[in-house]
């Protein structure tokens, strides 16, 4: 005998010896009292999930990996042998109970420890049960395709008895129990798809499709439950798309553009390449246009009647954007704008009425007054009653007011903006009402300035201005209108560039002049030649002068005069004015230009030469 066998042998030994003693003791004590005995029945069959263990005393035991061997057969076994119990067939039956005979020796043989003959018992019967599975298999898979083939032509009796007698061979089998389930709810579903077509037909698409999914959620696989609800969402798209443009031509008869565009949009998500959009879409862009252009043309209208010129005007703006050609439009924005302009040219001169003392300001007022009178209004009441307020200051600033000025014939005055005086001794000038800054002044004393206002209505001021000590300038007290001789009373020149300048202005812009030429300094300032002290105003003459190769001036002529930076006559100016401009005149034909080269030839030609003259130029 093996040795290696001897120990376990003798353990089983001495385990039986022990078993035997024990029950021996227990039948003895049961004649005494037969009413205690308690009988515990060893489990007849093997528990399945019983854990594969080798460690700890069983460690590297032959007996254990036996023992372990028939656990694994146990395992492959169990599950064949439970389902096996279902099969209804008298094949099965026999060889259930041959399968059954040999998992109970199997289990006898694990208890007893006989582990390897236990092993190959359960090796055995799953050796049986898998042979009957292989050869019903074919069997099987013929009755699952005729029992497909029954439930695809709706013949389900035949489809369920077909799958009954495979269930009989395979009663785990998932195709049967999947086919045999679809069997069971087929009524179920064909009640689902034919309340959803209900819903479908009454145009209740939501529930339909909500109906169409629950059916096909109890059986994925129904093909008229799929092609239902593939028809259902083609009718829900043109239904909802019909819907939308419906709604849409709606919306647009009641010029709710927004809502219009909205369900354009929403019908355009559904069926994108509708021959429909393209039209609904011009109708709604025709439409909205030409409900714009009258709801801006209204805007404006309202606006002008309001006399709310801006707002008309911009409405108007509006409306020829949509239509440029519109020809009432045109005339309704060219009118708007005229009298817009009129009404903030009139409001800007009637914000500063004292500046009309100024001849510019005066005549470019009268001007917009002559415009203004030349409109043909007739509801315009606030234009109207502004146009009249302007005709009433402008006839009230234009009585002239005699101003009386004394001095001591050693001061000098200037009315700035207006006129300047030599020293004198009494002089007298007519002057538009307005305000007026008179400066006095005198040779090594300081000036004094005094800013007076002539009053609409004032027929007579008195000014004195004297330099003695100091200077001074104040209201004459004692002198009235009766006490001047006013037979000889100069009148405020105008210094509005007239048209000979402004013509003579537009030659020089649209002349041609040579560019970057520099006068020769030295040339320019030998040749001026002051005979007398003058007391000329601050002057800034604009020259133009035809220089020839070598750069010498052959000839001048004065094209503008500024005197305070307003433009001027030559015949308004005071003579030692004019005796300044011939100086320079005179100098300027004596001097030279340096006339950068073009192409590398001198240039011949007319330079624009300004002249910039202080206040006193010439001193003797």
């Amino acid at each position: 005998m093996n040795l290696s066998l001897v120990k376990p042998m003798n353990s089983r030994f001495y385990k039986s010896l022990t078993g035997f003693i024990f029950f021996s003791l227990l039948y003895s004590c049961s004649n005494e009292e037969s009413e205690a005995i308690i009988t515990y029945d060893i489990s007849p069959t093997v528990d399945p999930n019983t854990s594969l263990d080798c460690t700890g005393v069983w460690a590297n035991s032959p007996l254990c990996k036996e023992r372990n061997e028939a656990l694994v057969e146990l395992k492959i076994l169990d599950p064949l042998y439970q389902s096996f119990k279902q099969v209804e067939n008298t094949q099965a039956k026999d060889i259930l109970s041959e399968v059954e005979s040999l998992k109970k020796e199997g289990d006898k043989f694990y208890f007893e420890e006989f582990y390897f003959k236990s092993r190959d018992s359960y090796k055995k019967a799953s050796e049986l049960i898998n042979g009957f599975n292989d050869r019903n298999r074919l069997k099987v898979l013929e009755l699952i395709d005729r029992a497909q083939v029954a439930f695809d032509s709706i013949r389900l009796n035949e489809a369920d008895t077909l799958i009954q007698e495979g269930l009989n061979i395979d009663p785990s089998n998932s195709k049967l129990l999947k086919l045999n389930n679809r069997i069971i709810n087929y009524q179920t579903v064909t009640d689902l798809i034919s309340s959803a077509k209900d819903y479908s037909s009454s145009n209740q698409y939501s529930l339909a499709l909500q109906t169409i999914d629950e059916a096909i959620q109890v059986d994925p696989e129904r093909v008229d439950a799929k092609q239902t609800k593939n028809i259902i969402l083609e009718e829900s798209k043109i239904y909802y798309f019909d819907q939308n443009l419906k709604n849409a031509y709606k919306a647009l008869a009641a010029n709710e553009f927004t809502k219009s565009l909205t369900l354009y949009n929403d019908a355009k998500s559904i069926l994108p390449n509708s021959q429909e959009l393209p039209i609904l879409k011009r109708e709604i862009d025709t439409k909205k246009k030409s409900y714009d252009i009258v709801l801006f043309s209204n805007s404006g209208d309202r606006s002008y009647v309001a006399e709310n010129w801006d707002s008309a005007l911009d409405a108007y703006s509006k409306a020829l954007k949509l239509d440029p050609t519109n020809s009432d439009l045109i005339n309704k924005a060219n009118r708007t704008s005229s009298v817009k302009k009129t009404y903030d040219d009139l409001n800007k001169y009637l914000r500063n009425i004292d500046r009309l003392s100024s001849p510019n300001i005066r005549n470019n007022f009268e001007k917009v007054l002559k415009v203004a009178n030349n409109l043909k209004l007739k509801d315009e009441t606030k234009l109207i009653n502004l146009i009249s307020k302007a005709n009433e200051t402008f006839e009230k600033y234009g009585q002239m007011v005699v101003l009386n000025l004394i001095s001591n014939d050693e001061t000098f005055l200037d009315i700035q903006k207006t006129r300047q005086y030599e020293p004198f001794v009494e002089e007298n000038i007519k002057l538009y009402p307005g305000k007026y800054v008179l400066v006095a002044k005198k040779r090594g004393m300081q000036s004094t300035r005094k800013e007076i206002n002539l009053e609409p209505g004032t027929e007579f001021l008195s000014i004195t201005a004297k330099c003695t000590n100091k200077c001074s300038i104040y209201e004459t007290g004692d002198v009235s209108k009766d006490d001047v001789d006013l037979s000889n009373v100069e009148e405020q020149q105008e210094s509005m560039v007239n048209n000979e300048q402004i013509n003579a202005m537009q030659n020089i812009a649209n002349e041609k002049f040579i560019k970057n030429a520099k006068i020769v300094s030295s040339s320019f300032s030998k040749n001026i030649k002051c005979t007398k002290t003058t007391r000329n105003s601050p002057l800034r003459l604009t020259f133009t002068l035809n220089v020839d190769k070598a750069g010498k001036v052959v000839s001048s002529r004065v094209t503008s005069i500024r005197v305070h930076q307003e433009m001027q006559q030559a015949k308004n100016l005071k003579p030692d004015d004019r005796a300044v401009i011939v100086i320079i005149e005179k100098a300027l034909k004596k001097s030279k230009f340096n006339v950068p080269k073009l192409n590398g030839q001198p240039q011949v030609g007319k330079i624009n030469h300004v002249v910039v003259i202080p206040a006193g130029f010439c001193v003797a």
